[in-house]
């Protein structure tokens, strides 16, 4: 039952988003068919959310995100204000000249193409998580630890080798001990 505020201030973000989304949506339809008006709909909307809640990103990369929300945001409130303006007035759609539809129409291609772009180059190139160096330092200490302490049984007699001399002995099927009575070797020197 704690939780309740924690729901109730994430609620209005689906809501918000549908409605809209909905602006876009019917602004869309302009220009392409139903269901590729629905996934842009859905594409401008999820873009300033998904970008707000992604994780691990470096403060550089955060304020990349948020300026490519905020694109996202305006051209979407310029999409709602064009439809619910076309909405009022269709007039105003039925006496256009043709290069008010080309104007038109670059409102609706450019934002698409560039949002679609920045958020792209964002996740896919730049947004690599950034580790806390105190994690980094655990993690590279428990990487050392775990590759220094494995050893692999040979496939012949059960000694325990490091891992070059396990892939020798499995490529030989014996290890240096079970040839020459040496207990490892490493490029050809004994120990």
């Amino acid at each position: 039952m704690k939780h309740w505020r924690l729901l109730l201030s994430r609620a209005p973000l689906p809501m918000l988003a549908l409605a809209a989304s909905y602006g876009v949506y019917s602004y869309a339809l302009l220009f392409v068919p139903l269901w590729v008006a629905i996934v842009q709909a859905c594409a401008f909307e999820t873009t300033y959310i998904g970008l707000a809640v992604t994780q691990d990103l470096s403060d550089a990369t955060r304020r990349r995100a948020t300026w490519i929300s905020i694109g996202a945001v305006a051209a979407s409130i310029i999409y709602n204000t064009l439809s619910a303006w076309f909405y009022r007035q269709p007039q105003l759609l039925e006496q256009a000249s043709a290069i008010a539809w080309l104007a038109l129409s670059l409102l609706h291609g450019a934002p698409l193409a560039w949002v679609a772009y920045l958020v792209s180059d964002l996740l896919l190139h730049s947004a690599t998580p950034v580790l806390a160096p105190q994690a980094a330092t655990v993690v590279q200490m428990k990487t050392t630890e775990a590759t220094s302490d494995v050893t692999y049984p040979c496939p012949r007699c059960n000694l325990p080798l490091k891992l070059g001399a396990y892939g020798a002995a499995m490529k030989n099927g014996y290890c240096t001990h079970c040839k020459y009575g040496i207990v490892e070797t490493t490029n050809g020197k004994e120990h």
